[in-house]
């Protein structure tokens, strides 16, 4: 009986752990206006620079929702699937291996 109690509170305090650490990540849309584009993906350092495909929307404004946790990213937009561009409407940069990049801070 004893083993059985101690192995369902150590279940429910990983359970908590795991939902608190869920709980602190933050969904954050990423946004880039570029009308003539046949294609922009969000690349970013926080999933070691994979693609992530942006839908463009009718105003011609692409977006994609990422969930990130707390601190601080480097990422671009890879437009047409050859132009790495920086975030227009952002002016935080972080370099990264020697590269500049544009840069998110989520707290």
């Amino acid at each position: 009986m004893r083993t059985r109690t101690l192995f369902t509170i150590l279940i429910c305090g990983v359970a908590i752990m795991l939902s608190r650490a869920t709980a602190s990540a933050e969904e954050h849309e990423f946004r880039y206006k570029a009308p003539d584009a046949k294609s922009v993906e969000l690349m970013c350092e926080n999933n070691g620079w994979k693609a992530v495909q942006m839908t463009k929307g009718d105003d011609g404004v692409w977006t994609t929702k990422v969930s990130l946790s707390p601190g601080t990213y480097a990422y671009k937009f890879l437009v047409n699937g050859t132009d790495w561009v920086f975030d227009p409407d952002n002016s935080n940069k972080k370099s990264v291996e020697g590269v500049e990049n544009s840069s998110l801070e989520i707290k």
